[in-house]
């Protein structure tokens, strides 16, 4: 990322490439390298950036950015597992509240009256969905928003975080999984074969997940392009 002239950006975050590809095509981001993209909504300048996965990764980009552009507006991206049985599959949720499993809370700049919890692991199965709702009373979970939260506090920074169902609660989402990432966040053809070849089995399973990401996709994108049109012309 690289320092700009006014208005401040909006800085786009999302912790894949998979994730972040419809959002740069439905608001025609030009690619600048294979992790990051920018281009403007309504007049307003986005610069949207590729994290890689986990917390570590999405608080350091969380520091970058804020070290870069000091008033910005960050937006944190991406997809989420339903914890809470009435969320559909591509319903967005813009959280006012992400937690992690210790209980610690922190409050973003959301304008939905839910709480979105982030751990450190693939929750799988139905039960494991469950039972962490049981525990947080969270509606979703993921991985990197709560690291993200708390980051942009420490920094002082506005952060958005938009996240898309991909999984609902009763859904699996099979750990193997994420062998089908590298780390930087880009998707990993030898780990998907390797993946297919430890297990054959699992190709209707990944085709599955790939449709459901396309439903998540689709919504998500809309979403985010809207949000930010809005602060645009604001």
């Amino acid at each position: 990322m690289t320092n700009t002239d006014q208005p401040t950006p909006v800085i786009l975050l999302t912790a894949t490439v998979v994730e972040m590809e419809p959002l740069a095509k439905q608001m025609h981001l030009g690619q600048k390298s294979p992790l990051s993209w920018e281009g403007d909504v309504a007049g307003l300048p986005v610069i949207a950036q590729v994290t890689g996965m986990g917390p570590d990764r999405a608080a350091q980009a969380v520091r970058e950015a804020a070290q870069l552009f000091p008033q910005c507006r960050i937006v944190f991206a991406g997809y989420a597992g339903g914890l809470s049985p009435s969320l559909e599959l591509g319903e967005v949720i813009c959280p006012a509240t992400v937690i992690n499993e210790s209980g610690q809370t922190v409050m973003v700049d959301g304008q939905m009256a839910y709480t979105l919890v982030s751990v450190d692991r693939i929750i799988s199965t139905p039960m494991q969905k469950s039972q962490l709702e049981s525990d947080t009373h969270a509606v979703a979970v993921d991985m990197e928003s709560f690291a993200a939260a708390t980051a942009a506090m420490e920094v002082d920074v506005r952060l958005t975080v938009i996240r898309s169902i991909s999984d609902q609660a009763h859904q699996s989402l099979p750990k193997w999984s994420a062998g089908c990432i590298t780390e930087d966040g880009r998707t990993s053809i030898s780990g998907a074969i390797k993946v297919l070849l430890c297990g054959p089995w699992r190709l209707p399973t990944l085709l599955m997940m790939g449709k459901r990401a396309k439903i998540a996709n689709q919504s998500l994108a809309y979403f985010v392009e809207g949000k930010i049109g809005q602060w645009a012309m604001n």
